[in-house]
């Protein structure tokens, strides 16, 4: 789910100074980058999408570029919320998967735990995340469920980097799949059995595991720059012997940019 990764907001209260931002904003944003078709694919492809956003930093309900989130619990420690986020979809020209339904878009929702572990005085620390969702996956005419996946992260975040107000985060996390969401990505059913392609039935369990390092930086109060660059290892997952996995190594990089055209006159106080 890099899309989400990357534009999606972090509004936890964390031991950062708190800065007056509006209430709410709309803009657009336009986000691009290398990605696998798939985790272990074998292939990666250039996408870009360019969408209108809207934010919003209520108490309870926020809502980012990528993301949305309806927060239960938040203090200095300890924030706890119920989020929705989206990701692209496969390329249809993947060789691996030729002659197969191409994977669509998908969305994922469901609870997340972040606990901070440790921090300095200032705008450093360490922290814990641990999302539980439900995944679908859509062609805009219908939704499908797809299982389920929880990916727990340990993750270092520096806020104010050399006082440009810019964020880096480096993060590692392993993610654990539902049998009926490793059979969307790595199931091959009889009738889409070639002669380099053997039939295979997935099973639940480990999907692998991935290293991030991510930033982003206002350029200015209406324009902000995220990046991303990630690399993800499926030596030792549970479905290593699909014919679908075609990498134990794959890589991803990113950027986007976001413009908000309109910013209301209510602010409110937020730590990031």
């Amino acid at each position: 789910m890099v899309a989400a990764m990357l534009l999606a907001a972090p509004v936890h209260a964390q031991n950062s100074p708190s800065t007056q931002k509006p209430l709410f904003e709309i803009g657009v944003f336009g986000f691009g980058g290398y990605f696998p078709d798939y985790p272990g694919s074998a292939q990666n492809h250039l996408k870009f999408l360019p969408l209108p956003f809207f934010i919003y930093r209520g108490s309870f309900l926020r809502m980012g570029p990528q993301s949305v989130s309806g927060v239960l619990i938040e203090n200095q420690t300890l924030h706890f919320d119920i989020s929705a986020s989206g990701a692209f979809h496969t390329s249809s020209s993947d060789t691996a998967r030729y002659g197969m339904p191409k994977l669509d878009d998908m969305g994922e929702v469901g609870p997340r735990l972040n606990l901070v572990l440790a921090r300095d005085a200032r705008t450093a620390r360490i922290e814990f995340e641990a999302p539980a969702r439900a995944v679908f996956s859509t062609d805009f005419k219908s939704v499908t469920y797809r299982g389920w996946k929880i990916a727990p992260e340990i993750a270092y975040i520096q806020d104010d980097l050399w006082n440009t107000g810019g964020r880096l985060k480096l993060g590692i996390e392993a993610d654990v799949a539902s049998g009926l969401l490793m059979e969307y990505f790595y199931g091959v059913a009889p009738q889409y059995v070639t002669s380099t392609r053997a039939r295979y039935s997935a099973h639940g369990g480990y999907l692998g595991s991935t290293l991030d390092a991510s930033y982003r930086i206002p350029l200015n109060k209406r324009m902000t720059l995220y990046s991303l660059l990630s690399g993800s290892y499926y030596g030792g997952a549970t479905n290593a012997a699909s014919p679908l996995l075609k990498k134990d190594m794959n890589f991803t990089a990113a950027a986007g940019l976001t413009f908000s055209f309109y910013q209301s006159d209510e602010t409110v106080s937020e730590r990031e």
